[in-house]
């Protein structure tokens, strides 16, 4: 297969530790409740693909398109995210201490979790310095371990039943106005 992804023999509901470079929009989308620790995602072209339940612990998916994305209850812990968009992304139940660090890219660039939705998901160990996570949904998260605030951008997002750190926290290391819901 030239230039491709030689699944040929691959078991697919466990592809622990497999490489899938750049694939097209379209091409994995239907990825619910796989196996995927430690795969090499680089690059992936993930948007609106169905992760849910999927386990990515591990894995690379750095630079990857997650751009609305279903990581409803995906294990993240350990993935590393770095430069991936995940805008519009539903996070919804997951649970992460990923790697970001050097940002979360959006489509457009900027480095974001703009709109994503993180609704009762568990934010753990993660350097979300600086980042803009405007009109992001974290009802009932848990923000904790090594969680890194300092600088996000929070205005409009809500924050409502957030647990593992205060609203009075949230406000002394976040930019947050009228707009963000505790």
């Amino acid at each position: 297969m030239d230039g491709g992804v030689d699944l040929v023999g691959r078991d697919l509901i466990d592809l622990h530790g497999v490489r899938v470079p750049n694939l097209p929009i379209g091409f994995l989308s239907d990825l619910t409740g796989l196996d995927l620790r430690g795969a090499d995602l680089r690059g992936a072209n993930l948007e609106s693909a169905d992760l849910s339940d999927s386990w990515l612990v591990g894995a690379n998916l750095s630079g990857a398109n997650l751009g609305g994305a279903n990581l409803q209850g995906t294990w993240l812990c350990h993935a590393d995210l770095r430069d991936a968009d995940l805008e519009a992304a539903d996070l919804s139940g997951s649970i992460t201490n990923a790697n970001v660090r050097g940002g979360i890219k959006r489509f457009v660039g900027d480095d974001a979790y703009m709109r994503a939705t993180l609704f009762g998901t568990e934010v753990l160990d993660t350097d979300l310095k600086g980042m803009d996570m405007r009109g992001a949904n974290l009802s009932g998260a848990t923000l904790g371990g090594s969680l890194i605030l300092d600088g996000v951008d929070l205005r409009g997002a809500v924050l409502t039943e957030v647990l593992g750190v205060t609203a009075d926290e949230i406000r002394h290391v976040a930019k947050t106005d009228a707009s963000t819901k505790f």
